[in-house]
């Protein structure tokens, strides 16, 4: 982390409060899911989880598992996990973020999940407590020695992880989300998205670990807010082609599928 510890993790709360706030505090009808929502129609339609064909089945049947989420934000995803199923514990830095996703918890009925304060560095929960961990641009906040081992120790044997990450090799790239203005943008924090390097280090001590990078052509999509729901599922396609072919294009990809097996 660029910043000393205690200070990085108090500008991140103060960072994702006030996102929390702006979206959600004066809007609380925006945390109901619909009908045919659950974490199964997310890896099928969400712009970057359906641009690796694998995604939706890496997981398998989640009914029953006991599921660690990562950073839960508003609890979106959390919520569709539960609704899928998974006994979800989720945790985030920020204590407005937890209060929403418990809000959002009980406006769907979800008994099953359940939110608490906690950073991945020094997780609150016993060796070997949950089946499956999932989290969304989360990875690239945490100091991969310290959270990396407490990754391996929460997980059971067998146990799965999957995270969708921003990847950082795109020198073009790293520019536009430093300098460049475009449409919802998150403010620019101390995190930095992942390098190769720092996707290696997730994966030791893994009985079986892979990544996909995606969003070449793709994040393009990214270009237009997300009100207008735009996601060109042809563009995935046509990169599944290009990044076969032309291996080295890989690393300027927008982000990157890590996927874990204890």
């Amino acid at each position: 982390m660029p910043k000393a510890t205690n200070q990085y993790y108090e500008d991140e709360k103060a960072k994702w409060d006030s996102l929390v706030d702006a979206h959600y505090a004066q809007h609380p009808e925006k945390l109901l899911l619909r009908p045919e929502q659950d974490f199964y129609s997310y890896v099928r339609t969400d712009k970057v989880a359906s641009a690796y064909p694998g995604t939706k089945d890496f997981f398998g049947d989640i009914r029953g598992k006991r599921l660690l989420e990562y950073g839960c934000g508003s609890g979106m995803t959390a919520s569709l996990l539960a609704k899928a199923g998974a006994d979800v514990t989720a945790f985030d830095i920020s204590e407005k973020s937890v209060a929403t996703t418990q809000l959002r918890a009980q406006l769907n009925n979800l008994p099953n999940l359940h939110a608490q304060v906690g950073v991945g560095e020094e997780l609150p929960f016993p060796d070997a407590s949950f089946d499956l961990a999932f989290g969304r641009a989360v990875l690239h906040h945490l100091d991969v020695d310290l959270a990396g081992p407490e990754l391996l120790r929460v997980l059971k044997p067998g146990g799965k992880a999957l995270f969708i990450e921003p990847l950082g090799m795109n020198p073009v790239l790293t520019y536009v989300r430093n300098h460049v203005p475009y449409p919802d943008k998150n403010p620019v924090g101390d995190d930095r998205p992942l390098t190769y390097a720092e996707i290696n280090k997730w994966g030791r001590g893994y009985s079986d670990f892979h990544y996909h990078e995606v969003h070449f052509f793709g994040m393009i999509v990214r270009a237009f807010p997300y009100r207008w729901h735009v996601r060109l599922p042809v563009l995935h396609k046509v990169d599944r082609v290009v990044l076969r072919y032309a291996p080295p294009l890989r690393r300027f990809c927008r982000y990157v599928l890590i996927m874990l097996e204890k």
